[in-house]
């Protein structure tokens, strides 16, 4: 299959993301118009012989209206982005089960617009990324119903502050590694939708152990703490979390591995605005 070059940005983008809608290949300028890029670009991968990419539609939702089509990789886009950059087929990442969420539309989406957004700041800083793990990013068989089938982010907490359970498993929505001059940052990542404090707050302390246990300095080979971005929908949420956290004296000496952010911030502006539980501005994203 002959393809384009903004056919094959297509590609590139879905093997890195897994999962896009027409609006985020939009924001990362890989077409200007919408249109186009979905009745030409789009349209030839999807109506090949063997389609190079698939859509799933998601519907309506009352009050949001007509959700976005999110397309994705399919193994023979797959084959085609390993011909161009001659290598293994079986390197290159894709949901090989196809698209298996829908009550996750939401958040996920969110987290691809993070994600874009991390990609967008690490480029115009110059910082070599090492990598970029989702919890949507799997190890072992993707398909559905197959156990050994587990996220590439997903740690065993040893016990947790608020429930003292033994041997819970622990999956954050994201972990990178980046080059921060001559420093090497390894950073976790959530997203927070929806205004349940308390949840988020037990999450938060979930990564306090894991923090403390060393979980992701063992699984990536790094010496120091990681960071824990939390990045939230809603700012009352925000607010509130952050005070949760204050009041527990046990994350008082992990104060500064906290960072906090309005998810609407971090789209239209990546470094800005981040802050710790205490309202200091962080100097990790100066």
């Amino acid at each position: 299959m002959n393809i384009s070059r903004q056919q094959q940005s297509v590609l590139e983008a879905l093997a890195e993301f897994r999962y896009l809608t027409i609006p985020q290949m939009v924001e990362m300028n890989i077409s200007k118009n919408a249109d186009s890029l979905r009745n030409h670009t789009l349209n030839r991968l999807i109506n090949s012989h063997r389609k190079a990419i698939k859509y799933h539609d998601f519907g309506w939702i009352p009050q949001r209206g007509r959700l976005a089509r999110v397309y994705y990789l399919t193994h023979y886009g797959a084959e085609i982005l390993a011909e161009a950059w001659r290598m293994e087929t079986e390197r290159i990442e894709y949901p090989k089960g196809g698209i298996q969420f829908s009550s996750d539309y939401t958040h996920r989406m969110n987290f691809i617009d993070f994600h874009i957004s991390f990609k967008r700041w690490a480029e115009k800083e110059k910082k070599d990324v090492d990598f970029f793990y989702s919890y949507f990013d799997k190890v072992g068989s993707q398909r559905a119903g197959n156990v050994r089938s587990t996220a590439k982010t997903r740690v065993m907490l040893n016990r947790t502050v608020y429930t003292n359970q033994e041997n819970k498993p622990f999956i954050p929505d994201g972990l990178t590694k980046y080059q921060d001059g001559n420093k090497p940052r390894l950073v976790a990542i959530e997203i927070h939708n929806g205004t349940h404090s308390k949840r988020i707050t037990h999450q938060l302390l979930d990564h306090l152990e894991a923090i403390q246990q060393g979980l992701f300095n063992e699984k990536f080979n790094h010496d120091t703490a990681n960071f824990v971005l939390s990045v939230h929908e809603n700012q009352s949420t925000l607010d509130s979390v952050k005070r949760r956290l204050r009041e527990r004296p046990e994350f008082q000496s992990f104060l500064p591995l906290f960072l906090f952010n309005k998810q609407a911030q971090v789209n239209a502006n990546f470094p800005k605005s981040w802050t710790l539980a205490d309202g200091t501005k962080t100097a990790l994203f100066p």
